[in-house]
C-alpha cells in the first residue's frame, strides 16, 4: 500500500526495461517494435487509478500529494501516497479505518505519515488508542480508539458497541453518577473532550458501575469501554453437536392470539449472530435479542409482559433469568448462550409438542433395552438415528451416561418416572 513511485511511474519503467531487452536490427532479422510489446498490465494501466475525497479536520496537519499541498474537499488518487507532516501527534481515517501518526521525525523535527489512500481520506485530531474487550472473542490484544463513530451515542455517553445492550438506570447526584450494564462487565470511562480516564468503582452482584464527575454540573461526554477481563471457564470443546435431523417444531402464539405449532427458523429474523426472532411479534414487543460470544451469555429485552420461549436449535426451551431493573419500555433477561449454535426467540409462554414417548430413543413405540442401546452407541461417538428430543432421560439438561443409566434402571423397573 506504501510506495515511492506511482503507477505511471512503474509502467514507464516497465516499458523502457521491456524495449532495452531487445536487441537492434540487424540484417537478416525482423525488427521488434514497441507497438509489438506486450500490454502493461491493467493494475499499472492509468484507467485503474481510482479517487476519493480528501478532508482535513485539523489546523495543524499540513498535507500533500505529489508535491500539491491539500486543502479539504480536494480530490486525491491512490496513485501516490498521501505526505502529511505536524508538530503534534495526529491521527487519519482512510474508509472509515484509523490510523495513529506517533512517529516522530527527528530530521524533519516533525511528525509525518505516508499513506497511500484506499478510500476516502480523513486527517483528524489525535485520539486515543485504548484497549478494550470486542465482545466476540474477548481477546487481549483488541483496542479501540475514542473516536465517536465507534461508539454507540447514549445521552450523555459514548458507549462500547461491544457492551451488549447498552447501559441503563443511569443516576445522578451531584458529582456522583452511576449506571448499570445487562451483564456483568468490567468498563472503563473516559472524559470526550481531555479523553482522560476516569476511576470506577464497579459491583459485579448489580452489575452497577460508579463515577466521581469533576462538577456538578459538568456536562461533558463521557466515552465507556469495555474493559478487557480474562474469560472464564467458557470452554468452546464444551460446545454440543449441532442436530442433523433438521429443525424443530414447536408452539407459538400467532399473529392472531391462537397456538399454533411452528417450524424453529421458519418464518423468524435474524436479530444478531446466530440469534432468530419469531416473526409474530408485533414491531415493539422486542427491543432486542443479542449473544455476548466472549463470556457466552445471551440477553432478551421486551415490552413489559410479553410472554416468550427461548429455544436452542435442539428445540429444548432454556431457563432466562430477569436481569437489571424493568421500567415502563423494556425488561431484560439473560440466559447461557454457546457461541455457535442458534437461539430462537418463540413468541408465548411455548412448550415443545408431547408427541413422542418418553425414552423412545429408536422411535419404534416402544421403550426397552434397545433403546438403550442405541443410547449407548449414540454416546460412544458412532452414527446413529435417533429421536435427540427424548435423550436427555434424567431432565438436567444435559446428554451423557447418567441418561442411559437412568434409562436402564427404568426398563428394570427401579425408577419410576422418566422426563
Amino acid at each position: 500500500m506504501k510506495g515511492i513511485f506511482s503507477k505511471r511511474m512503474i509502467a514507464s519503467a516497465l516499458a523502457v526495461m521491456i524495449t532495452a531487452s531487445f536487441p537492434t536490427a540487424v540484417p537478416g532479422h525482423s525488427t521488434v517494435s514497441a507497438l509489438d510489446l506486450p500490454v502493461i498490465p491493467y493494475e499499472l494501466s492509468n484507467q485503474e487509478v481510482r479517487s476519493f475525497s480528501f478532508t482535513n479536520n485539523t489546523d495543524f496537519v499540513t498535507a500533500s500529494q505529489n508535491g500539491k499541498k491539500l486543502s479539504s474537499g480536494d480530490t486525491v488518487t491512490d496513485e501516490y501516497e498521501i505526505k502529511m507532516f505536524s508538530l503534534s501527534p495526529f491521527t487519519y481515517t482512510v474508509n472509515g479505518t484509523m490510523y495513529p501518526c506517533d512517529d516522530y521525525d527527528n530530521i524533519m523535527n516533525s511528525y509525518k505519515a505516508e499513506f497511500t489512500p484506499y478510500g476516502d481520506f480523513t486527517v483528524e485530531k489525535p485520539y486515543k488508542r485504548v484497549q478494550h474487550d470486542d465482545g466476540f472473542y474477548g481477546v487481549s490484544n483488541s483496542y479501540i480508539y475514542l473516536f465517536p463513530d465507534y461508539f454507540n451515542e447514549q445521552d450523555m455517553f459514548y458507549v462500547d458497541k461491544s457492551v451488549t445492550g447498552g447501559v441503563f438506570d443511569v443516576q445522578r447526584n451531584g458529582r456522583k453518577l452511576s449506571f448499570k450494564t445487562y451483564m456483568d462487565m468490567s468498563v472503563k470511562v473516559y472524559y470526550a473532550d481531555s479523553q482522560e480516564e476516569i476511576s470506577v468503582t464497579h459491583t459485579s452482584s448489580t452489575c452497577k458501575n460508579e463515577i466521581t464527575l469533576p462538577s456538578s454540573t459538568y456536562s461533558g461526554k463521557l466515552f465507556i469501554v469495555r474493559k478487557y477481563v480474562q474469560p472464564g471457564d467458557f470452554d468452546v470443546q464444551m460446545l454440543p453437536l449441532i442436530p442433523d435431523d433438521g429443525p424443530f417444531t414447536v408452539t407459538h402464539t400467532n399473529s392472531m392470539g391462537k397456538q399454533e405449532e411452528i417450524v424453529l427458523g421458519k418464518g423468524f429474523a435474524t436479530s444478531d449472530y446466530l440469534m432468530e426472532v419469531d416473526g409474530a411479534f408485533s414491531k415493539s414487543a422486542v427491543w432486542g435479542f443479542m449473544r455476548d460470544k466472549s463470556t457466552g451469555t445471551g440477553i432478551v429485552s421486551v415490552k413489559p409482559g410479553t410472554e416468550f420461549t427461548v429455544y436452542d436449535v435442539f428445540g429444548e426451551p432454556v431457563e432466562v433469568t430477569k436481569v437489571g431493573s424493568s421500567d415502563d419500555v423494556r425488561e431484560n433477561f439473560s440466559f447461557r448462550a454457546y457461541c455457535d449454535i442458534t437461539y430462537y426467540l418463540v413468541k408465548g409462554s411455548t412448550a415443545k409438542p408431547d408427541n413422542y414417548l418418553k425414552g423412545d430413543i429408536n422411535s419404534d413405540g416402544e421403550v426397552d433395552v434397545m433403546d438403550v442401546v442405541l443410547l449407548k452407541q449414540y454416546l460412544a461417538g458412532k452414527n446413529v438415528t435417533l429421536n435427540k428430543a427424548v435423550c436427555d432421560i434424567n431432565g438436567d439438561g444435559a446428554v451423557n451416561s447418567n441418561d442411559a443409566v437412568t434409562l436402564a434402571k427404568f426398563i428394570a423397573g427401579t425408577v419410576s418416572e422418566i422426563h
